[in-house]
């Protein structure tokens, strides 16, 4: 007769057995092709959940001493190893004084237009807190073009718009001069990403500022859905998500193809910074970061969190740089002015001009 102790044993270890599968999965998913095939980036998205798991069971197997501890470091160490840290320990920041070039990237949710909430001055808040971060290049998503005069001291600006709406836009503010600019169109959205080539003293850079396909997790159409409570209605309900959230991700795959293309071709350094809507787990991710360096990976501190989830930390917003550029800070500050955190990142060179 079974101890209640070996059921339990016996339970868990099929459990675990069963997100290992699901783990592996998600480890392979940015590598397949994943046209039509939307779990393949679910699986992606629940990386930090699957992490976390692995860490409850690692914990779990330690206290009762069993060997399928084992199997949770080895996955959480392949982890690491393919997709970069999760967590990142204290880092030595240089003082920005010694840094070249200082870049921030922040989507300001349309500096509270449609009052998402009471808060009466949020859009000062928000110019005021990035005019004083001595950034030299503001990078904004769900910008808001009422607000550009407001940046006297960044005199070089760019922004568009993919539905020439001036309600949400994409912008770069540069206090250097910008001696080229453009826009890459993503077919079917309203999504955007715009480039400045930025004269600095002795070189010139590419700034790409890009906002990718939203998942629209918690818009108003798919509240609805959610809202309503038939029980008769939940695989209909789930259907339909289904399809809304994978035909998001199948922008994100296709507009990460052009930008990565587009990036390819710069006869410059480059920067690539903005709103991804998506994590480091995903197809979108690597795409894009091929060889360059992400800035969080070289000098965060933490989780790096970007996007204000309930759930677990989340990392969706990026400035990954060429080999070129050698980083000196990343510092992310939990605003509570928009649904997103501003990253700022400081930067040198690796060799003079």
């Amino acid at each position: 007769m079974f101890k209640p102790s070996e059921i339990t044993n016996s339970l868990m270890k099929a459990a675990h057995l069963v997100l290992i599968a699901i783990t592996i999965v998600a480890q392979l998913a940015p590598f397949l092709p994943g046209d039509g095939y939307y779990f393949l980036s679910f699986f992606s998205l629940a990386m930090p959940f699957l992490w976390l798991g692995h860490t409850l069971f690692l914990f779990f197997w330690i206290f009762r001493w069993k060997s399928m501890a084992w199997w949770s470091v080895v996955i959480l160490l392949l982890t690491h190893w393919q997709f970069g840290p999760v967590y990142r320990w204290n880092n030595s920041q240089v003082d920005s004084d010694e840094s070249a070039l200082t870049v921030m990237s922040y989507n300001v949710k349309l500096l509270n237009k449609y009052r998402w909430t009471q808060e009466e001055y949020l859009a000062d808040s928000i110019v005021a807190f990035a005019q004083n971060s001595q950034a030299d290049v503001l990078a904004f998503q769900e910008f808001d073009t009422e607000f550009l005069a407001a940046f006297k001291q960044y005199p070089y600006q760019t922004y568009s718009s993919r539905d020439n709406k001036e309600r949400s836009v994409v912008a770069i503010l540069s206090k250097y001069p910008i001696v080229s600019k453009g826009r890459i169109d993503f077919p079917s959205s309203s999504n955007t990403a715009i480039y400045a080539d930025i004269e600095l003293k002795d070189r010139v850079v590419r700034v790409y500022n890009t906002h990718f396909q939203s998942l629209k997790l918690m818009n108003r159409a798919n509240q609805e859905v959610l809202r309503d409570t038939t029980k008769s209605k939940w695989a209909q309900k789930l259907a339909v998500l289904y399809d809304r959230i994978g035909r998001s991700f199948d922008k994100q795959e296709s507009q990460s193809v052009l930008l990565s293309a587009h990036k390819e071709r710069s006869p410059y350094p480059n920067i690539v910074l903005g709103d991804f809507n998506n994590n480091q787990f995903s197809s979108v991710y690597h795409t894009i970061r091929t060889d360059m360096k992400d800035t969080f990976f070289e000098k965060g501190v933490g989780f790096g969190s970007t996007f204000r989830f309930v759930f677990l930390p989340l990392r969706i917003d990026y400035v990954l740089v060429d080999q070129a550029f050698e980083v000196n800070g990343h510092q992310v500050t939990e605003l509570p002015y928009s649904d997103h955190f501003p990253v700022l990142v400081r930067l040198n060179f690796t060799s003079p001009n």
